[in-house]
């Protein structure tokens, strides 16, 4: 949502609250065209290349860039983004030491809170960054709530030609289903229809529920002034379920 300011990309989330299932697109591809990555590892799905971000809520907090391309997207790792790319940058290499915990509320009771800490730098070569999230709202349109908790950890080692960061994130979500969109008719008679919830007209616990932890190993290693060696090792996670009916 933060990166609908920019330039020919748009987004929405399907429960109009900017909380929940959320969608990017830029010059018009959806975000299964976009190569999209995290310290330059793919966090596209390898199933269908699209990208579940509320798995990784409150991710903004831990955010120190965000890097976009329209068109073709030259980033060397992961599928290709037919459109563009988005190149996340996290922020745990700041070397300050810093304890924050932040409260939000707004419309729809939503609400989001926030425990961050920094270490700075130990002893002169490592640096320690850990948060834990929690973020919920009922939603605008009706049946769209969504819950979720959140995670990041980091830990980074400094040596004078090398730098070896290890990074876990990820969270648990659970939010009622609204992927399905409504006509103009009904629109101007109940704005906040949500067809998705009236799959079974007897059954009222339609939700997603899923977690996709992420563990990311980055190393930079300096050969010489004017070259480097970088090398990524990770792995992704999914494991969950969604339900429609009993």
């Amino acid at each position: 949502m933060v990166l609908s300011e920019i330039p020919n990309v748009t987004a929405y989330t399907e429960s109009g609250s900017d909380v929940g299932a959320s969608y990017v697109k830029i010059r018009g591809f959806d975000q299964s065209k976009l190569g999209i990555s995290v310290n330059g590892v793919p966090i596209n799905d390898p199933e269908d290349h699209n990208v579940y971000w509320y798995d990784t809520p409150d991710f903004l907090s831990n955010t120190h860039d965000i890097q976009i391309e329209r068109g073709s997207s030259s980033f060397a790792a992961g599928p290709a983004g037919l459109a563009g790319g988005i190149n996340i940058v996290t922020s745990d290499a700041i070397t300050k030491r810093e304890m924050n915990l932040s409260f939000y509320g707004g419309k729809y009771n939503t609400t989001r809170r926030t425990v961050l800490y920094r270490s700075g730098m130990v002893d002169g070569r490592y640096n320690f960054t850990g948060r834990y999230s929690h973020i919920a709202s009922d939603g605008y349109r009706d049946h769209s709530a969504a819950e979720m908790w959140a995670y990041f950890l980091a830990a980074a080692r400094y040596d004078p030609d090398m730098v070896t960061r290890f990074i876990v994130y990820g969270g648990r979500e659970e939010t009622e289903s609204a992927w399905y969109g409504v006509d103009a008719s009904t629109l101007e008679t109940h704005r906040t229809q949500n067809w998705s919830a009236h799959y079974d007209l007897d059954y009222d616990g339609e939700s997603d529920n899923f977690e996709q932890p992420h563990y990311i190993l980055l190393n930079r290693w300096r050969l010489s002034s004017t070259m480097q060696l970088e090398q990524s090792l990770f792995w992704i996670k999914g494991d969950g379920y969604y339900e429609q009916s009993k």
